[in-house]
């Protein structure tokens, strides 16, 4: 009988195929590593979660050594991604550090200088298109009596970038700045402030913001409390977004102005104001917003914002109205510090009030004046009874947060 060409070149092939198995089963009895992978492995049928200790007991050989070699590939595979999430926060954290001026606290900004500045430019492009059709012109009286202020304490502190603009609305008594360096002023709380020291109060609390960049610390928070809500599936109003707006952002709301109200004290007393107005002008301000809230008063169920202005608010930092609630429960809900914390802070006895003494001792302050000069009056000009007006700063650059390695330079060349 004869045999065709192709039948004996199938049956080699068979064979051959038959003795390389072989030779690879014996070779991993020896100890080598196999050059195939089962399509299923017994161990995997008997054990639906496998692992190292249960995969050691697999009777089935080779497939127990193969398990083997896939949990331990996984497991070190695993690892190594911890490693280097752990590796790449550990860099973002130390590359984003930086510390706030004048209360030295540290944080790790989670938005990039670079972003900041593009988002700032943005900002304040769409503010100030806006604000110059409704503010007060510059010659204005009120507006020449905040400016006269606001440039004492930018030039004494060499806070560089404000631009301030007035908006004549008396029925409103509040202060924002941005990001960028546009601060907005009502006329209701210029009226509201007896003297320049007590307008200054609020001035130097706006300018405190910018310096700082506050605005770019809570939008970094703001883009957390985002993405939670996005992972989630949370919107306004659900339990989820409660608890992210009172766990984060509330807190980091109460922080920062807290930090502001005493950048803003020292940045004060660094321009020779009297110190002694402070409380009175966070009085003045909550008193006020118990009057407005009252039934029956001129401000009673008054809106925040309307008109041209709401174009602007986003853009803008939280009002400076005084926080109403103060009990403990009311506290968790405040963007701001209570009234009686703020009074508390403000009193000559308190360690921020010792502090900003001695800064008016640093600059060379004179803020006594004749006792037969009330300066209280706001005609009177207070500057020719302080030192700021003619001493040289003591400042040597503009106040900025600086970065770790500048932190620990300047801490090795001291």
């Amino acid at each position: 009988m004869s045999v065709s060409s192709n039948t004996v070149t199938r049956v080699s092939r068979s064979l051959l195929r038959t003795v390389r198995s072989k030779r690879r089963l014996n070779s991993f009895a020896a100890g080598g590593t196999p050059k195939f992978t089962p399509i299923e492995s017994p161990c995997l049928r008997s054990c639906r979660q496998p692992s190292l200790e249960k995969c050691k007991s697999c009777t089935v050989y080779p497939c127990n050594r193969l398990m083997l070699q896939q949990l331990e590939h996984s497991s070190d595979a695993t690892h190594h991604v911890w490693l280097w999430a752990f590796a790449g926060l550990t860099s973002f954290a130390l590359i984003n550090a930086e510390q706030v001026p004048i209360t030295e606290r540290w944080r790790v900004q989670l938005i990039p200088n670079q972003v900041t500045h593009a988002l700032d430019k943005a900002y304040n492009d769409h503010m100030v298109q806006s604000l110059h059709e409704v503010a007060l012109p510059d010659d204005h009286p009120l507006v020449q009596r905040a400016m006269r202020v606001a440039r004492r304490l930018s030039r004494v502190n060499q806070i560089n970038g404000l631009r301030l603009f007035v908006i004549e609305d008396d029925t409103q008594e509040n202060a924002f700045v941005s990001s960028g360096g546009t601060v907005l002023v009502y006329s209701g709380l210029i009226k509201l402030m007896k003297t320049d020291d007590q307008l200054a109060v609020v001035l130097a609390h706006e300018m405190a913001h910018y310096v700082a960049r506050h605005n770019t610390e809570r939008t970094a928070v703001e883009w957390v409390r985002d993405a939670l809500d996005y992972i989630t599936s949370s919107r306004e109003g659900d339990a989820m977004h409660k608890v992210t707006t009172l766990g984060l952002m509330l807190p980091q709301s109460r922080l920062i102005e807290r930090e502001a109200d005493h950048i803003g004290l020292i940045l004060l007393s660094r321009a020779c104001f009297d110190l002694d107005q402070a409380s009175e002008a966070w009085a003045l301000l909550h008193d006020s917003q118990v009057t407005r809230q009252r039934p029956g008063s001129r401000h009673h169920g008054v809106s925040t914002g309307a008109g041209d202005e709401l174009a602007i608010q986003p853009f803008l930092d939280d009002s400076e109205g005084a926080s109403a609630g103060t009990s403990p429960l009311e506290g968790l809900w405040m963007t701001h510090p209570s009234h009686e914390e703020r009074i508390r802070q403000f009193t000559m006895s308190s360690d921020w009030m010792r502090e900003a003494q001695e800064e008016q001792q640093r600059y060379g302050c004179h803020v006594c004046p004749p006792a037969d000069v009330d300066t209280r009056a706001p005609t009177v000009d207070n500057t020719k009874y302080r030192a700021a007006s003619s001493a040289p700063t003591v400042l040597d650059e503009p106040l900025r947060p600086l970065p770790w390695w500048e932190v620990a330079y300047r801490a090795l060349v001291r």
